[in-house]
């Protein structure tokens, strides 16, 4: 997090300002919240006041008074957000000016000038003689020596002194005007605004992009050479419009060949489906010459045991019949050998049988595939033929891009199209931090240069292998354009009794405090005079701050002021907001 718009005394890099306590504002950026800050103030390059990390949401600080004149200040300031992370330092520069020893000059002195009274003056004609009379009579009386007559100032002389007394009153008059109005204009003039109820909320900002909720492609068939492309990225597009040309000769020839190749896939499949027919006569005629063996060596046995029975067997009859049972034994055995030997043959015929099927079975489903895959190229030939080599746009909507070149056999995608009558989606990345507070249903603004519209998280999927979160916005609106935009994501809204824009809101050693402008009379008349109100912080948001104290709604509250305030300073007020 880092701040940016910093102002000093309410002013941005101000020259010739008023030596005095300093008032030092900045925004947020870049994060969520800012949980402390920390300042430090140079003046001529030498570190005069360092706040250290200060736990505080507030945007404001009051600084030191910087004394001196044409003294080239500096502060800059640091922010931990929501993370308790330091964010870079931001810098700002303040020169102040004059200092009232700088001027010097002298008084100019009063005008001086002799007196001088004409002897024949009429007062002094009748005022002389009865002086000179009165002096005469008390020096003989011995009451001291006659003074001399010392001459009246003439009416003239009168009338001017007049006229200077009238000046010197009109130009104190102008003067004391002039005092007051200088003192007026060298005040600072604030803004005020009266607390009011209002909602606080936490937000956090992203750049993303909007496209369509659906993008379908415009396919054809592979190795088609166009002659002309019609529309580019971007362009909108209605339903029919022609997007490309291509050559109708071209296009029978391919299609015929797209024909003849589906009949000989046909037949290929037809083929590997037919399953070999086994002959199994073998096996039957051994098991036949088996079972006659089987007969003839038992009918053999029991004529053997037929004479071994009789009452006077013939020894030379016993050995004949012996031997002959012998020879229809081993009979028996040999044709029980060949009848297993042929039926093991024909197993395996079987199974070589069956291995055959189970490879042309796998063999026929490419083929099937293949088949699939033609007859759907000979649809796409047949009516771009019955076109007349027209490619033309299935729906209305934009062109996200064309991926075919005049001259080039095409892929068999020709372009994308968003389909902007499903609407649009709004869609950006957040770091994982950032996005710990967001959840579906959330709402949002969404910005694209004058365009707004609030809407409702959709859906959100983490991406950890970059350690972000991707937010998707089902946008309503059908005017949206595909391309950037930006979004404001509101993570929690409250609503206050007592709110306050930041600006308003100070902070010293004894915590938080506004300044509210109350009238008091005073010689000079009514005067706006500036009055400390603790104060408690409840939430700081991104303009506004919630507040509780001693406020009623109809204090006049200071929200902005050309110079730095202390409590019991006189004000010019700007405009007063209810």
């Amino acid at each position: 997090m880092r701040a940016i718009n910093l102002k000093t005394n309410h002013l941005t890099a101000p020259l010739g300002m008023d030596a005095g306590p300093l008032f030092l504002s900045w925004q947020c950026v870049d994060g969520v919240r800012q949980t402390a800050y920390e300042i430090e103030l140079t003046a001529n390059g030498e570190t005069v006041w360092h706040s250290g990390k200060v736990q505080s949401a507030a945007v404001h600080a009051d600084a030191p008074t910087v004394g001196g004149s044409r003294v080239r200040g500096c502060w800059r300031v640091r922010l931990w957000d929501e993370n308790d992370t330091p964010g870079a330092w931001s810098e700002a520069h303040f020169e102040t000016g004059l200092a009232q020893s700088d001027w010097q000059g002298e008084w100019v002195d009063p005008e001086t000038e002799e007196i001088d009274i004409p002897g024949d003056d009429a007062i002094n004609a009748f005022a002389r003689p009865n002086w000179e009379r009165k002096q005469a009579e008390e020096e003989a009386a011995g009451k001291g020596a006659a003074e001399s007559y010392k001459p009246h100032r003439p009416a003239s002389y009168l009338r001017k002194t007049l006229k200077r007394i009238v000046v010197f009153f009109a130009v104190m008059l102008i003067l004391t005007l002039v005092a007051r109005g200088t003192s007026s204009a060298i005040r600072p003039v604030v803004t005020t605004q009266q607390a009011k109820a209002g909602t606080i909320s936490q937000s956090v900002q992203s750049s993303g992009s909007i496209t369509a909720s659906s993008v379908l492609s415009v396919s054809l068939p592979e190795g088609i050479v166009l002659d002309n492309i019609l529309v580019k990225e971007g362009q909108s597009v209605v339903e029919g419009q022609t997007l490309a040309t291509c050559d109708v000769d071209e296009l029978s020839t391919k299609l015929d060949r797209a024909k003849a190749s589906l009949q000989k896939s046909k037949a290929e499949y037809n083929q590997l489906l037919s399953n070999a027919v086994l002959d199994d006569t073998s096996v039957a005629r051994t098991q036949q010459a088996l079972l006659r063996a089987y007969e003839a060596d038992q009918k053999a046995y029991e004529e053997l045991e037929k004479l071994r029975a009789s009452e006077n067997p013939d020894p030379e009859a016993i050995s004949t019949a012996e031997q002959a049972a012998d020879d229809a034994h081993w009979a028996a055995q040999q044709a029980e050998y060949d009848r297993n030997s042929a039926l093991a043959s024909y197993q395996e015929m079987q199974r070589q049988n069956n291995l055959s099927a189970q490879v042309n079975q796998a063999s026929a489903e490419d083929v099937a595939l293949d088949i699939k895959d033609t007859q759907a190229e000979i649809e796409q030939l047949e009516q771009l033929v019955n076109q007349q080599g027209v490619i033309s746009s299935p729906f209305s909507g934009v062109i996200s891009n064309v991926e075919a070149e005049v001259g080039t056999e095409s892929t068999q995608t020709f372009c994308t199209i968003y389909d902007t009558s499903k609407g649009y989606l709004f869609a950006c990345e957040l770091p994982a931090a950032q996005a710990s507070d967001c959840q579906t249903g959330l709402s949002a603004v969404i910005k694209q240069g004058d365009q707004t519209e609030t809407a409702a998280i959709t859906a959100i999927s983490e991406n950890a292998e970059n350690d972000t979160v991707d937010i998707t916005i089902q946008l309503t609106a059908t005017d949206w354009k595909v391309g950037p935009a930006d979004a404001e994501i509101v993570l929690s809204e409250q609503d206050y009794d007592l709110c306050l824009p930041n600006t308003a809101i100070h902070q010293d050693n004894q915590g938080d405090f506004v300044f509210a402008v109350e009238e008091k009379n005073t010689v000079l008349g009514t005067q706006n005079v500036l009055v400390r109100i603790p104060v408690t912080v409840l939430e700081v948001g991104q303009s506004q701050t919630s507040i509780e104290g001693a406020i009623s709604p109809e204090d006049s509250i200071v929200v902005q002021s050309t110079r730095s305030l202390e409590a019991g300073s006189k004000v010019r007020v700007k405009n007063e907001n209810a």
